[in-house]
C-alpha cells in the first residue's frame, strides 16, 4: 500500500557544485528511489563533477537528468514543469528524509487529499552538531499546542501565515520544501517567484495560502543541513519589496498587521541609511529621533495586533475542534 503511495510522488533534486554532499544525499534516498513515480535531477552546470556522479548513481532508476543555467527558483520551476505525478518532493542536497517517517507522511498527505503538507525538520550542521534552531512551523506547533496532524484551509491558513510573518521576520510557515509535499497542480499553476533571491518560497506561500488546503504534520520526517548559503540574503530594500509583494497577495490586502510591519521596515531602513551616511553623528539627527519614537509605537501596535491574531486563531482552532490541547496561550 505504501509503495503505491510513493508511486504518486515525483522526486525533484536540484544540484549545483554539491561535492561530497551529493553522494551522501543520493545514497540516503536509495531505498526509496525505485518506488517514486518519477525522479528528476536538474543541475545548474556544476563544475565539480556533481552532474556526472548523479548520472552514475541514478542511471538504474530511469531518472530524468538535465542541465540548465543557474538560478535557484528558475531551476525549481523548470524541473516542476516536467513533473507528472500528483505530488512532488523537492529534495535539496544535504536535506534527507527518514524512510519510515516519510512513508507515513506520504500516506497521511494523500489520504487527506491536501494541497500542501508541512512537517517540522530537524537540523544539523555538516560537522554533525545539532544546532538550536526554531523555524515558523516549530513555533506554530508550540504556540498553538498542535501535537497531532490537522488539516486547515481558507482564512485559518492565511492567519497562520500572517502569524509566522509577524513573529519570524518574513520567514514562511512552509519552511523547507525538503520536508514538505505539494500537489503539483498548485506549483504548476503558481510557479515560485524568482525576484527575491533565496526567499522565493516565502513569496510563493503568501501567494497561494488562501486557496490551499494544508496539512500541518507535527512529526519530523526530514533532517535539514545548515550549510553556507549559495544565494545572498535579501537587502533592506529587498526585504521591503518582499513585504510589499506579500501585502499585495489576496490573503493580506486588508491586513492591518502587514501594513504595520511594512511601515516598521521602512522606519528601520531610514535609520540604517542615516547611520551609514552620518556615522556617529546620526544620533543628533532630529529625523532619527522621530523615527525611533515611531518605531516604538509601531512595535507596541504590532504586539497588540499579534495578540488579537493569536486569539482569533485559537478560537478558530477550538471551533473546528483542531486544537488537541486546551491550554490558554496568553
Amino acid at each position: 500500500m505504501i509503495a503505491d503511495y510513493l508511486s504518486r510522488v515525483s522526486l525533484v533534486i536540484p544540484t549545483y557544485n554539491c561535492g561530497e554532499l551529493l553522494d551522501r544525499h543520493l545514497n540516503s534516498l536509495l531505498p526509496m528511489l525505485g518506488r517514486f513515480g518519477q525522479v528528476i535531477l536538474v543541475d545548474s552546470f556544476s563544475t565539480d563533477g556533481s552532474y556526472e556522479r548523479a548520472m552514475h548513481i541514478l542511471k538504474p532508476y530511469n531518472a530524468t537528468l538535465y542541465q540548465r543555467e543557474r538560478g535557484l527558483y528558475e531551476s525549481w520551476n523548470c524541473a516542476l514543469s516536467l513533473v507528472k505525478c500528483e505530488y512532488v518532493l523537492i529534495s535539496t542536497v544535504g536535506d534527507s528524509v527518514e524512510e519510515t517517517a516519510f512513508e507515513a507522511f506520504v500516506a497521511h498527505t494523500i489520504e487527506a487529499g491536501v494541497d500542501i503538507a508541512i512537517s517540522p525538520p530537524e537540523f544539523y550542521r555538516p560537522s554533525g552538531t545539532e544546532p538550536s534552531v526554531c523555524w515558523p512551523i516549530h513555533t506554530l506547533l508550540d504556540d498553538f499546542r498542535i501535537d497531532a496532524p490537522v488539516v486547515v484551509d481558507g482564512a485559518l491558513v492565511s492567519q497562520f501565515a500572517e502569524y509566522c510573518f509577524a513573529t519570524a521576520g518574513l520567514a514562511s510557515l512552509s519552511g523547507s520544501f525538503a520536508s514538505n509535499l505539494v500537489r503539483i497542480d498548485l506549483l504548476q499553476q503558481h510557479p515560485f517567484p524568482t525576484q527575491f533571491s533565496g526567499a522565493g518560497d516565502v513569496a510563493w506561500f503568501a501567494l497561494v495560502c488562501d486557496r490551499a488546503r494544508v496539512l500541518i504534520y507535527p512529526y519530523p520526517v526530514a533532517k535539514f543541513c545548515l550549510h553556507g548559503q549559495s544565494y545572498p540574503s535579501l537587502s533592506s530594500e529587498g526585504r521591503l519589496q518582499l513585504y510589499r509583494f506579500v501585502q499585495e497577495c489576496e490573503a493580506f490586502r486588508s491586513s492591518e498587521l502587514m501594513a504595520e510591519l511594512i511601515e516598521l521596515e521602512e522606519v528601520r531602513g531610514f535609520i540604517r541609511n542615516v547611520r551609514t551616511r552620518l556615522s556617529l553623528f546620526y544620533i543628533l539627527n532630529s529625523d532619527v529621533h522621530r523615527c525611533r519614537a515611531r518605531k516604538h509605537q509601531l512595535r507596541d501596535r504590532i504586539f497588540d495586533c499579534l495578540t488579537e491574531l493569536r486569539l482569533r486563531i485559537q478560537c478558530k482552532l477550538k471551533e473546528s475542534n483542531l486544537s488537541t490541547k486546551r491550554a490558554d496561550l496568553l
